[in-house]
């Protein structure tokens, strides 16, 4: 069979010549043919299109004017168009820098737990400053959406981005643990948080906040593990790696393998080799504990470093899902208790990131959606 046919258009060669700007007034922006008279775009570089443009829209224009009053009158023209495409650019700069400003103070209410309709104060008192110490940049200031319904749906855009970048450090994990508790909030509704902790093969550990469950009526422990393994599923982690589940004390986390008497079988070779290099015991008395086990050979001590990692990435207990509590307290309390869940869940993801989210990538998005002001 025969490949598909290629358009006539597809096979020439579309380059604008440069007699085109004084013969019809036309110049190129962006790799398009654009009328100077009109500014209106043609689809390719073809003479008969530019020709046409001119006959039947200018014709008359600068009939009676020399080759040289042409060029200068073209000339004109062009500085025009640049002049008016310079402010374009100056006015999308200031949209783009405007709304990514949007979205790290939104980010900053969600982050000190103040209510979203607090950014419209906010917005007052930067413009009335504005006024005293730099009343040029004012307008700048006036540009800034800051309403509640703004505030609240960069929250939810930052909170998706948050989840984004969770998940990809999710995909590197050697191995996570879980710490899961439950509380009631103002309305008495009974909500489980869930944190997760992993740790990657150069053991980077991340700890972030999973998810917010809100649980109807009575719950047993099968309940609880359906809603744990619907989170789970849904970042595609392997239960297989999983180490273990934090419901409350904490393990034991000296950090000191053991005497290979006691040790497991698969590790007792490798701790004869450990304790006998005078090198890497200087070095485990010198580092920190995960710097050290990150030190070690991956090809010598395999099994050492998937215990370490095993024993690092353990929680200590629940006091993060504690100190999440108090924030949901303060954010869902008695004169804020109209919050959605899904929104209170977005507040205390941002509140206890260790994640910085990508502002500039969030205002493109933002400005996508035309986010109400």
């Amino acid at each position: 069979m025969s490949g598909p046919k290629k358009r006539k258009v597809d096979s020439e060669c579309r380059v604008f010549k440069r007699e085109w700007t004084t013969k019809y007034f036309f110049t190129e922006v962006r790799s398009m043919p654009v009328c100077l008279i009109c500014q209106e775009t043609l689809a390719v570089f073809k003479e008969y299109n530019l020709s046409h443009h001119f006959a039947t829209k200018h014709g008359n224009y600068a009939s009676k004017q020399s080759p040289q009053e042409r060029e200068a009158t073209a000339q004109r023209l062009m500085a025009k168009l640049q002049a008016q495409q310079n402010v374009f650019h100056r006015q999308t700069a200031i949209q783009d820098t405007t709304t990514e400003a949007s979205f790290m103070l939104s980010f900053k209410l969600a982050k000190a737990s103040k209510p979203l309709s607090e950014g419209e104060f906010l917005k007052e008192c930067m413009i009335e400053t504005a006024g005293l110490l730099c009343p040029e940049s004012k307008g700048k200031f006036e540009k800034l959406s800051l309403s509640r319904r703004t505030v609240t749906h960069r929250v939810e855009l930052i909170d998706e981005d948050l989840a984004s970048k969770l998940n990809s450090k999710a995909e590197f994990f050697k191995f996570y643990s879980l710490a899961l508790d439950e509380s009631n909030d103002v309305k008495d509704t009974a909500q489980l948080l869930i944190f997760i902790r992993g740790i990657s093969d150069n053991f980077e550990i991340t700890e972030e906040f999973l998810a917010m469950e809100p649980l109807k009526g009575k719950t047993r422990g099968e309940d609880l593990y359906d809603r744990v393994s619907t989170v789970i599923e849904k970042m595609k982690l392997p239960w297989s790696k999983l180490a273990n589940v934090t419901t409350d004390g904490s393990p034991n986390l000296t950090g000191k393998n053991q005497n290979p008497e006691t040790a497991p079988e698969e590790v007792k070779l490798e701790l004869i080799d450990l304790q006998s290099d005078f090198v890497l015991m200087e070095k485990f008395s010198s580092l920190e504990l995960r710097d050290f086990y990150a030190s070690l050979n991956e090809a010598t001590f395999p099994n050492i470093r998937r215990m370490a990692q095993k024993i690092l990435v353990l929680f200590g207990s629940t006091c993060v899902c504690e100190q999440t509590f108090s924030v949901m307290n303060i954010n869902k309390a008695p004169h804020r208790s109209s919050l959605t869940d899904e929104h209170l869940k977005s507040i205390l993801r941002i509140a206890t990131t260790k994640l910085t989210p990508d502002f500039d990538a969030l205002a493109k998005k933002g400005d996508q959606q035309h986010c109400s002001h």
